[in-house]
């Protein structure tokens, strides 16, 4: 039965000394945060400008993240009320008060940030290839999409793939120059099987030559 006894008391006991890194949390959390404030820390920790997503759901996150953080005040000052209460009446036994935790990132606020991350990997001006390998390096790295494109490696990659494309549309460009070039004068285009692809491009060759003369 002492023990008992002793094990009642001595929580009531230990919540009257709470430490000095305590004290500020309880401070931080009861300070008042107006809505204008609440959304900047919100867009800041999402890395976005306030243009870049809908009003509708950036108040509504903000009115969740206000909601949560009134919840916290409101827990930490029944807390405080209740050490008061037994640092007055010690040695009479009371029910140890449970602490609410601090509310990590919401729900909302991952299903957020993965749509623009995703928002911002699609917006991008690279193939699907170039953009694969920006999502793989930012998971790979533990940073936004934002940062992995500007990376030097996703750069290099990026200089890399306009550099082939320049090269292929050179080709091609030669290609069809040189058919362009050709002189039809002497051909009769019902001479032309456009049955076959290659007849195709030659009918639409000779096409392009008849619009070039006078």
């Amino acid at each position: 039965m002492g023990d008992s006894q002793n094990q009642g008391t001595q929580d009531p006991k230990e919540n009257l000394e709470p430490s000095e890194e305590e004290l500020k949390s309880e401070e931080e959390a009861l300070k008042d945060a107006s809505h204008e404030e609440v959304r900047a820390q919100i867009l800041e920790r999402l890395g976005v400008e306030r243009d870049e997503m809908d009003s509708d759901i950036l108040d509504k996150l903000v009115d969740d993240k206000l909601a949560e953080k009134k919840n916290l005040s409101t827990a930490i000052r029944q807390k405080i009320n209740y050490r008061e209460k037994v640092k007055a009446q010690i040695p009479k036994e009371e029910q140890k008060e449970e602490e609410k935790p601090q509310p990590a990132e919401t729900e909302v606020e991952k299903l957020i940030n993965q749509k623009f991350e995703q928002k911002n990997l699609e917006s991008l001006d690279l193939s699907d290839e170039l953009k694969k390998e920006v999502q793989d390096y930012a998971g790979l790295k533990g940073i936004s999409i934002k940062e992995a494109f500007n990376s030097p490696y996703i750069q290099f990659r990026k200089e890399e793939v306009e550099k082939q494309e320049r090269i292929d549309g050179a080709s091609i460009g030669s290609k069809h120059r040189a058919q362009t070039s050709r002189d039809f004068s002497e051909v009769n285009p019902l001479d032309i099987d456009t049955s076959t692809p290659e007849g195709k491009k030659e009918y639409a060759a000779y096409k392009e030559w008849l619009k070039n003369q006078p």
